[in-house]
């Protein structure tokens, strides 16, 4: 990531206004609000960005802590606001891996997700599409045999 050309805004705003996009790790929540609650004070506020056209936030970094602060009952966080305006500011992707799971399982999994079309292509092919909007995500299907890529597409419902 680049270096951001400006120092972060700290705001103070309500955690219901805070949108979380991530899966809470429910130990880690119950970990941050017993330091919270004995520490009175968190050291690393979460990174959110306004989402367009709204005065809610998407929590870009810090999703259990803004759990945590739920759970604890606290009605308001200091966030570090993120605007992708900002030129040291750089999307990018990121990984996950799906494990134990067998790849035709997956791919029926995959199947019945509505309005999404798959099909198969080199990795070239799957960067480009991602590059330029017109893929999703790529996703790498593995097994003994060999090694497929996907990519996924939003089809219109109409």
């Amino acid at each position: 990531m680049k270096k951001s050309t400006h120092l972060p805004v700290l705001q103070a705003v309500s955690v219901d206004k805070l949108m979380l996009h991530e899966t809470v790790d429910e130990r880690r929540v119950e970990r941050l609000a017993k330091r919270l609650s004995k520490e009175n004070h968190l050291k690393n506020p979460p990174a959110v960005a306004y989402l367009s056209h709204s005065d809610f936030l998407m929590v870009l970094d810090g999703t259990n802590r803004v759990s945590a602060f739920k759970a604890l009952k606290i009605p308001h966080i200091v966030v570090q606001v993120i605007s992708y305006e900002d030129p040291g500011i750089e999307l990018d992707a990121w990984n996950h891996v799906v494990a134990g799971l067998p790849v035709e399982q997956f791919q029926g999994a995959l199947n019945d997700l509505p309005h999404l079309h798959r099909e198969e292509c080199s990795i070239n092919d799957a960067r480009k599409a991602l590059a330029i909007g017109d893929a999703l995500v790529y996703i790498v299907l593995k097994d003994a045999l060999y090694q497929r890529l996907n990519i996924l597409h939003l089809v219109s419902s109409s």
